[in-house]
């Protein structure tokens, strides 16, 4: 996979070429590997190759041999991405940038990930870009494919905005309309960082800690059902949590075992700080999650997990070089190791720079967002996933006593139903004697193997047939021999799934946050029975969700894939538009995903 022509792979990032094995300290560190100025094991990654010039000046030793995309601050920008006749999908991600989904329709919704296949094409226009104090520049992190085997293959690299009041690049020319190359500094009596001084202050506090130390079992069961194996756990898991929810190092009882799940309302100046509860050695088992093989071996399984975390947030507003949660190029590292306290401060709105050099701060309602772990490789097959909801100005929520990813919104337009959903789809599982769980179907291409698990819960079909993962397809005992007729009905297994199931009355207004933290680029395609949505549910220049008379009705989306972020506002609320009560399946409509354990129920009671 590569990027005009030009590829830097995490694999060769992280591994010793003497040893074949994952490099000590910071050069194998998963957390670091796109900083620019770690000293790789390999001595090739710390030159640039002589064998093309540089495709742009300002190329450092230790950048990316990927194309370097360089603007000033202040700059317009325009992003233009093509995809060539290949057969994977990727998912566009920058950090630090966001950009309208279609840039001439101002109520198309703000996007941070755009999935792109076959001969498609995107243009993103990029809003203006600062850089803090006196650096002289500062690294955006693009990722052309965002998933473990697109970062794996090198799908990366960086966008580099220069302080033009430190000096002009001689082979860089400014813009017209930006001929100094400098963003004025913001009025201090109005802002404070990134923050207005007017917003209001909410302040998060967030745990990184293993299943192990913190779960009363030691593992994070996905399934805990008896019989075919027994329970599908992971105890390598790595947990997310708010730390009130803790006590002496262990979850509290009675708090749900599920994803991060924040909330916070359009205009809010967001303070969260991140303690680093990890060990000092990361547990971590071999499993049939895999990479893609450009390494004989050197996989999934000779790379351990990072001990650094930081935390990533999409659409906010924030000063990259402190605040994006991951480390990139030359940027101050944003990670801290077990025992370190980061600490971060994100806008929940857009910020625009005026003419006359004053900004303008909007709160804006972006709904779901990711919050992504700096280790994208590991950590999302570990459970390491977040999601952070940017709910309506002035809204007020209950969260469900069994689920936060469950709640009632009490918004100035009316109420509503809130379901978040966050795609998993790299972990590995072990049965209950501790021996891993195959893939299914015998699958070995990277890109749909290991586990799948919503808000760490999964119900495979096999595990409610009764067979093994790995049966074959064909054959005169293989699986297409099999009726599944009644697989999803509770009669199979005595009970619901163990995947959400999602309360809502008749009638009721809903929305579902459906995320994707990170994991394979076999892309998933959400779907929900006998409901619709709004593709582009967006009002008031994308920064409120509504009514969109102008946008098309869907009843499934395509595209989910590793940092997606999507709200589906359903037409006529629970039930549909005649109100029937009922169960009403959701799923991923991919064959191996939802064989899997990708579906559950909305229930309409």
């Amino acid at each position: 996979m590569t990027v005009n022509y030009r590829n830097e792979p995490v694999a060769l990032r992280v591994r010793d070429p003497l040893t074949n094995t994952q490099a000590a300290g910071a050069a194998g560190d998963l957390s670091k590997v796109f900083l620019s100025n770690i000293t790789r094991a390999d001595p090739q990654l710390n030159v640039q190759p002589a064998f093309y010039p540089p495709l742009t000046g300002g190329v450092q030793p230790g950048d990316p041999f990927t194309p370097l995309l360089r603007a000033y601050e202040s700059d317009r920008v325009q992003i233009r991405v093509v995809v060539g006749g290949q057969e994977e999908g990727h998912n566009m991600n920058i950090h630090g940038i966001k950009w309208l989904f279609e840039p001439s329709e101002r109520n198309s919704g703000y996007r941070n990930s755009q999935m792109m296949g076959l001969s498609e094409h995107f243009e993103f226009l990029a809003p203006f870009t600062a850089v803090k104090g006196g650096a002289p520049f500062a690294d955006y992190l693009y990722q052309n494919g965002s998933s473990t085997d697109g970062l794996w293959n090198g799908l990366w690299g960086l966008v580099r905005t220069y302080n033009g009041g430190m000096g002009l690049q001689p082979d860089l020319q400014t813009l017209p309309s930006n001929p100094d190359g400098k963003a004025p500094p913001a009025d201090g009596r109005l802002f404070a960082g990134v923050c207005p001084r007017s917003a209001p202050r909410r302040n998060f506090s967030v745990t990184a800690i293993t299943a192990q130390q913190a779960l009363s079992g030691g593992t994070l069961v996905y399934n805990p059902r008896a019989g075919n194996g027994g329970q599908l756990h992971d105890p390598t898991a790595i947990l997310y949590v708010r730390s009130s929810d803790l006590k002496n190092g262990k979850l509290k009882a009675g708090v749900p075992i599920e994803p991060l799940v924040l909330r916070a309302n359009a205009g809010d100046c967001i303070n969260l700080t991140l303690i680093n509860s990890l060990p000092a050695t990361l547990p971590d088992l071999p499993g049939f999650f895999t990479l893609p093989f450009i390494v004989e071996e050197f996989n999934a399984n000779q790379v351990a997990p990072s001990t650094q975390v930081g935390l990533h947030p999409q659409l906010l507003a924030y000063d990259v070089t402190g605040d994006d949660g991951a480390n990139a190029g030359f940027n101050p590292v944003q990670t801290v190791g077990p025992g370190g306290v980061a600490t971060y401060k994100w806008y929940a709105g857009d910020i625009t720079l005026n003419a006359d050099g004053s900004r303008t701060a909007t709160p804006a309602e972006f709904g779901a967002t990711n919050l992504l772990s700096s280790d994208r490789i590991k950590h999302p097959s570990k459970g390491a996933i977040g999601a952070l909801i940017i709910e309506p100005a002035g809204s007020t929520w209950a969260e469900d006593a069994a689920s936060r990813a469950s709640a009632t919104v009490t918004a100035p337009g009316g109420s509503f139903r809130e379901f978040v959903l966050l795609f998993q789809n790299s972990v590995n599982f072990r049965y209950a004697d501790g021996s891993a769980v195959p893939n299914v179907g015998g699958e070995d291409d990277s890109e749909d193997s290991a586990h799948k698990a919503f808000n760490y819960r999964s119900e495979p079909l096999w595990k409610r047939m009764g067979f093994a993962p790995d049966t074959p397809l064909t054959g005169p005992s293989g699986t297409r021999s099999f009726d599944f007729t009644n697989v999803l009905s509770n009669s199979q297994v005595g009970g619901d799934p163990v995947t959400p199931v999602f309360t809502a009355t008749p009638g009721t207004p809903v929305r579902f946050r459906v995320l994707h933290g990170g994991g394979v680029s076999r892309n998933n395609v959400f779907q929900l029975h006998g409901h619709l949505w709004q593709e582009q549910p967006y009002t008031a220049n994308s920064t409120v969700l509504g009514n969109n008379p102008f946008s098309e009705w869907m009843s499934s989306q395509i595209g989910i894939g590793p940092t997606s972020h999507f709200d589906f506002v359903l037409q006529n609320g629970a039930g549909g538009r005649n109100r029937v009560v009922g169960d009403y399946l959701y799923r991923d409509q991919a064959s191996f995903q939802f064989d899997g354990g990708l579906w559950g129920i909305l229930r309409v009671q």
